[in-house]
């Protein structure tokens, strides 16, 4: 009986939060190799809501850049560019210890036509001077996904 009130407890939480989807990708030793893409799958159960999708950066402060460029694929290629630090080299997110977190909204109001799987690939995109890739960008720690219906 316990387990049974427990999961009632847990599930009318999720569902008043609007949040349907949550989820981090850990960055093994807080690097991001260019060849590593990470895929966020979801499902959407009801095409009647729009929803708002949420990517969630956490980095160190030692994170030598001022932004982070990302390649995110669903059904195009998008560019996107994150600002991390302010010029002086200040962090910018949530946290105040070394690490610190970062909220992004890339797209708002969506709505999908079929209920189903879709999937979200998230590639680090960064250059740095003459090189044509970063083959390992440091200091990152997770990336996650939230998507929540649109309130």
């Amino acid at each position: 009986m316990f387990r049974i009130a427990l999961i009632f407890i847990i599930s009318c939480f999720f569902s008043c939060s609007g949040t349907t989807h949550e989820e981090y990708k850990r960055l093994k030793n807080d690097t991001w190799h260019a060849d590593s893409v990470l895929v966020f799958e979801y499902f959407i159960e009801d095409t009647t809501k729009s929803y708002k999708l949420d990517l969630i950066i956490r980095y160190t402060i030692n994170y030598k850049f001022q932004n982070l460029y990302l390649f995110l694929s669903e059904s195009v290629v998008d560019t996107l560019d994150i600002k991390l630090k302010e010029k002086d080299g200040r962090p910018i997110g949530k946290g105040l210890t070394d690490i610190r977190e970062i909220s992004v909204n890339i797209a708002d109001k969506k709505t999908y036509d079929k209920r189903g799987k879709y999937i979200l690939n998230v590639e680090q995109a960064m250059r740095h001077g003459k090189q044509e890739v970063l083959s390992h960008l440091q200091n990152i720690k997770d990336v996650g996904l939230i998507i929540s219906h649109y309130e």
